[in-house]
């Protein structure tokens, strides 16, 4: 019996117009998770909807040359360095006497002066009849006119969520405790870190030198500037690190991890970080922008701060909001932080921002001792709308990512839609929406294009309403990539919109408040962010990433501004709640070892939302949310802990039925324990069977070993097609005692391996044959090569190769040439292997094309990293194009088939030609081999894409060469095994 094998439909062909694609290396890996936001206070008038016109209100008129602080970025920015005192003291002259020339028709319209800025920002804040303020936008000068309120702050929300006030009354706040923030440094002049607190100070802080009495302080305490100020690792004229002593944030995302991780709080404006009696200390490994490579130096400094070799000065945490997506545990930024967890330092790292994607999560954190951060929403109460001036009916909102936030003021107008044609704003608006908020429906086109023709048609701020009836596309979540938004908005659920929509077409006026002083009891806590990368780690298929915190629209300091925030969100704004959780403890039990606090951390995690599940349409995965979201409420109580909290089974491969075992070690801190253990499963796979004892018994202040067992049929587990696909198996063995509740996650990645074999049968038959359980698939090729230059034998080493023509069904009729390599050894993911084919195709010994085989993202701005598609390019004339996404591929394997498009189609490549094969591997190692392609000399197997089933054989026949050979790819066979040469011989009279 044979199966033919059913099309991959994530095989699609890719646009073939030419693209602008760089001919030279693979772009360069971003090395941190830090969210790029642009730094600038909000410019909507918020119209009150209050009936008393005649009230006075507070605003703060801005005007329109740019304050001493503007000047000043925007001359660093020209000439790479701050202006001088003089210069700033001159320009601060042109603000005063702007402001003097505009106070007397401020005071015509009614407006009494509160204050005046003119360093932060240029303007004054002032009183005013509310019925004036239209006026006030009137003015010469007036750049922009906005309410003053008091602001709620998004940590004292999200820091609370986690149970961290209720630790500070019984136990501290984390006084005696350090924790290095390894980042763009620390703003340390803030008010949030005990600074004098006026955008002045910084500016006149020279990042390169230490200013007297200046730093250190009694917050920020110490730190280093590994890099300067125009350090950026990615750019070849800036990428030698000029340290300095001063770690003064140029950046700012540093400042807002540091707030999130221990900030004193600022009363009305920024929430007190996690552990707000901690020490800081800055580790500035970032310029002003771009990307680093001394994050290992940053490690080792907090591992011997005065460089002695005595590491008894060590900092007690490290936080590391930065990362690279796919993290290798053999990135020496992962050897060190390693290193730190071993000597007991609690090293916190961020998960990355890359996705749903498996292997996706970044290094450092990808390192066993680390505790890599995946990111959520934060619950209890949440920014909502308030429609037709009721503020007790509340519709829940999110926020989205754009730089203005409501964080800065709220706004307020009456609703307006665009034309029903365009209810999605992604055309042009043709409605006027002067002083209006936008109510725009989801879906069309990107969010960004919504707010840029809402902002065009003259909107204050956007509602953009879900649309749909199914979980996902019923409730809000963060909308992002705004970054160049000029306005704020909010989404909320399809329902409420659409019930907006509908009064709004019968003629209703509906007038609406978007104010983060609002506040709605949201059902949305603890649902995973879209945007942070799931596991499992590379390098074993680790246990990652470890636990969730909060990390969507986080507030916290706003860089420069003295005493101002801003909301970021990305797993850099979740790592540092666990790192200031992690503090705590440290501070609870100054003698327990990282790994220790580690567990403590993740056997007191609580569930996530219900929601994801549905939102998924699946249980969501361990390797997307750790054990759970961590409570530190919950962790202050735990006298014992287990460890490991998370365990892997790692990636197994069975041809038979196999039984794996792993040991978790169970602590008390006091007196005798006696658990009961319950097995909770969460994604589960017929013929996987997980088991966790039924009780554990621990000695007073002792320990007791248990397993956590797994069996695997694999002729009992489901169809595996194989492309790209991760079959996993989680869950949680929960160890409960009465006193104490212990949570264990567990991971295990799963993938049946066929047994299948070819054999030479003489008169161009071939026999294929499956001796194992499960369903394997079998392709032929015309086999071009063996081996190839390497020396070792990696991932990227090239074991042998082949090339076929015959298979069209899979590419849906077009001429496609599919070349396949098998490598040495397996790979975790094909993502950090780039093959590249230089084709001779008239034999002068000089390329004239390349076919690559290639990360997306290395060759698209907008392309996906860990999808792998294959280009070409045109090595006479110039330019490409993308041409297919790669299906015959898999994590864990090494074998690969690569489609490109043949002359007859608009594609580079003949039926004839010298190759030149490159394989290079993701630490720049490569691999090469010399070999010919001649369709005229091709093997046609009459079936040579199938699937067998298990205990099943086939019988293949072949026209075409007589003697040559062929190579079979079974890339469900194991590692190893997933290619096999055989020579095709006739039988002669």
């Amino acid at each position: 019996m044979i199966e033919k094998r059913h099309v991959v439909t994530s095989v699609a062909l890719a646009s073939m117009a030419l693209i602008s694609l760089s001919l030279g290396a693979q772009a360069g890996e971003p090395l941190t998770s830090a969210t790029a936001t642009a730094d600038r206070p909000f410019e909507l008038l918020a119209t009150d909807t209050d009936s008393d016109i005649n009230r006075e209100v507070e605003v703060f008129v801005r005007f329109d040359v740019p304050s001493v602080a503007e000047y000043c970025v925007a001359e660093h920015k020209r000439v790479g360095r701050l202006p001088s005192a003089s210069m700033q003291r001159a320009h601060a002259g042109n603000v005063d006497a702007q402001q003097a020339s505009i106070r007397a028709a401020l005071a015509a319209s009614g407006a009494r002066e509160l204050s005046s800025l003119r360093v932060g920002a240029n303007g004054l804040r002032v009183m005013v009849p509310q019925q004036n303020l239209a006026m006030l936008k009137q003015l010469p000068g007036v750049r922009s006119v906005a309410p003053v309120t008091l602001h709620t702050i998004e940590n004292a929300q999200s820091v609370p969520w986690i149970g961290a006030p209720e630790f500070w009354a019984a136990l501290g706040t984390g006084e005696g405790v350090s924790i290095g923030v390894i980042d763009t440094g620390i703003d340390y002049t803030h008010a949030n870190f005990g600074g004098p607190g006026t955008s002045a100070d910084y500016v006149a802080n020279n990042p390169d030198v230490i200013e007297v009495g200046t730093f250190p302080t009694s917050k920020v305490v110490g730190g280093y500037d590994f890099v300067g100020t125009k350090f950026n690792a990615s750019d070849p004229l800036n990428s030698t690190p000029i340290p300095d002593n001063d770690p003064l944030d140029e950046n700012g995302h540093g400042s807002h991890v540091s707030g999130t991780a221990a900030g004193l709080g600022i009363g009305g404006i920024i929430g007190p970080g996690v552990a707000p009696g901690a020490d800081l200390y800055a580790l500035k490994v970032f310029g002003a922008s771009g990307s680093t490579s001394v994050t290992s130096d940053a490690i080792e400094w907090a591992m011997d701060p005065n460089g002695d070799g005595d590491t008894s000065d060590h900092l007690d945490v490290i936080n590391m909001s930065l990362g690279s997506p796919f993290g290798s545990p053999d990135d020496p930024s992962s050897i060190a932080a390693q290193n730190a967890a071993d000597l007991g330092i609690i090293v916190v790292t961020s998960a990355g921002n890359a996705g749903n994607r498996s292997y996706i999560t970044g290094s450092p954190g990808v390192t066993d001792g680390a505790i890599s951060t995946a990111a959520s929403t934060k619950g209890g109460e949440v920014p909502a709308i308030a429609v037709s001036g009721d503020v007790n009916d509340l519709i829940e909102a999110v926020e989205g990512t754009s730089p203005v936030q409501l964080v800065t003021a709220p706004v307020s107008g009456p609703l307006s839609e665009p034309a029903t044609a365009n209810i999605t704003a992604c055309s042009p608006i043709m409605v006027d929406m002067n002083d209006s908020i936008a109510l725009i429906s989801r879906g069309g086109c990107s969010f960004a294009t919504k707010f840029a023709n809402a902002s065009a048609a003259g909107a204050v701020g956007i509602i953009v309403y879900n649309d749909g009836a199914t979980p996902a596309r019923i409730a809000p979540f963060v909308m992002g990539g705004l970054g160049a938004a000029t306005l704020p908005g909010v989404m909320i659920p399809s329902t409420q919109g659409a019930d907006l929509s509908a009064q709004l077409a019968s003629g209703s006026d509906i007038a609406a408040l978007l104010d983060v002083n609002l506040k709605a009891q949201t059902a949305l806590g603890d649902l995973i962010a879209g945007f942070s990368s799931r596991g499992p780690g590379v390098g074993g298929s680790g246990f990652k990433p470890d636990v969730t915190s909060p990390g969507v629209a986080i507030v916290s300091t706003l860089v420069g501004s003295g005493a101002g925030a801003v909301a970021f969100q990305g797993t850099s704004m979740a790592s540092p709640h666990t790192a200031g959780v992690a503090a705590l403890l440290r501070q609870q039990h100054p003698d327990l070892h990282s790994s220790a606090i580690k567990a403590l951390i993740q056997n007191s995690t609580v569930d996530m939302n219900s929601l994801n599940d549905a939102i998924q349409g699946m249980p969501l995965q361990l390797t997307r949310m750790g054990v759970g979201r961590v409570s530190i409420s919950n962790a202050m109580s735990l006298s014992s802990y287990a460890v490991p909290g998370g365990v892997s089974f790692g990636y197994l491969n069975p041809e038979k039925e196999v039984e794996s075992k792993r040991k978790v070690k169970v602590t008390s801190l006091d007196g005798r324990r006696n658990f009961r253990v319950t097995h909770v499963a969460n994604q589960t796979m017929s013929g996987v069977t997980v088991k966790c004892p039924e009780s554990v018994k621990v000695p007073a202040r002792g320990e007791k070993q248990f397993k956590i067992e797994l069996k695997i049929d694999p002729e009992q587990m489901p169809f595996d097609t194989g492309g790209f696909t991760q079959n996993e198996v989680d869950g949680w063995c929960v160890l409960d005692d009465g006193d104490d509740t212990l949570r264990v996650g567990y991971i295990a990645v799963i993938d049946p391996a066929s047994v299948i074999k070819v054999e030479d049968e003489d008169d161009g038959e071939l026999n294929i044959s499956n001796h194992g359980e499960v369903v394997g698939f079998a392709e032929g090729f015309t086999m071009t090569g063996r081996g190839g230059d390497a020396l070792d034998k990696a991932s990227h080493a090239i074991k042998s190769t082949g090339f076929r023509t015959a298979n069209p069904a899979a590419f849906f009729g077009f001429p496609v040439m599919e070349l396949a390599v098998v490598t040495e050894e397996p790979w975790d993911t094909m993502r950090d292997i780039r093959f590249d084919y230089f084709i001779d195709v008239d034999f002068d010994g000089v390329a004239d094309a390349r076919l690559s085989g290639v990360n997306w993202a290395a060759v698209s701005a907008a392309g996906a990293d860990g999808t792998m598609v294959t280009a070409q390019f045109d090595l006479v004339n110039g330019g490409g194009f993308l041409d297919w996404f790669v299906s015959t591929g898999d994590f864990n394997d090494q074998s690969v088939a690569l489609p490109f498009t043949k002359t007859a189609f608009g594609g580079l490549v003949p039926d004839v030609f010298d190759y030149v094969l490159v394989t290079t591997g993701r630490d720049g190692s490569s691999d090469i081999q010399f070999g010919t392609v001649d369709t005229a000399r091709e093997i046609i197997p009459d079936t040579n894409s199938f699937g067998l089933p298990g205990d099943a054989e086939v019988t293949v026949k072949t026209t075409g060469t007589d003697g040559g050979r062929m190579l079979w790819l079974f890339q469900q066979n194991r590692a190893g095994k997933q290619a096999d040469v055989v020579r095709v011989s006739k039988e002669h009279d």
